[in-house]
């Protein structure tokens, strides 16, 4: 899903934490919802070499070219177990926990339509096997060394 939609999707979630009064918890809705994409940053700069905080291009370019994502941390199961037991202690982590939830299952919905691999969604799971497309991305796309005479 596109990062546009994820912050519509956020700022809709997090309307009935504020009609029932609860502030920080629409707050923290809406900005985990719209703010999880950051990671997207590392896996922008393994592919093409450089950062960017342009939004369409961070999370957007990475669809359109159909380009594996290789970590994204925060858009994990484990980061939404940590979410809950902060919840636990912090109420306000409620809304976290409800948008990261969302973003990550329209995520799945929207992205992974054509490969439905529900264990893509442990960070442990993808970081163990991405590694290895990262090296064999890095390995077809390495300059040749030039020798010295």
């Amino acid at each position: 899903m596109k990062a546009r939609y994820h912050v519509a999707l956020s700022a809709a979630l997090s309307l009935p934490f504020l009609f029932i009064g609860e502030y920080w918890m629409a707050l923290t809705c809406l900005l985990f919802g719209a703010l999880i994409d950051v990671d997207h940053q590392l896996d922008f700069y393994l592919l093409f070499g450089r950062f960017t905080w342009n939004i369409t291009e961070l999370s957007e370019e990475l669809l359109e070219h159909n380009q594996p994502t290789f970590f994204c941390p925060l858009h994990s199961l484990e980061f939404i177990i940590s979410l809950v037991l902060l919840s636990w202690r912090f109420d306000m982590f409620v809304g976290a926990v409800v948008s990261v939830t969302v973003h990550l299952i329209t995520d799945i919905l929207f992205n992974y339509r054509k490969e439905l691999d529900l264990l893509r969604v442990s960070f442990l799971y993808r970081a163990r096997g991405e590694l290895r497309l990262y090296e064999q991305f890095r390995q077809s796309h390495q300059q040749p060394k030039e020798t010295v005479k």
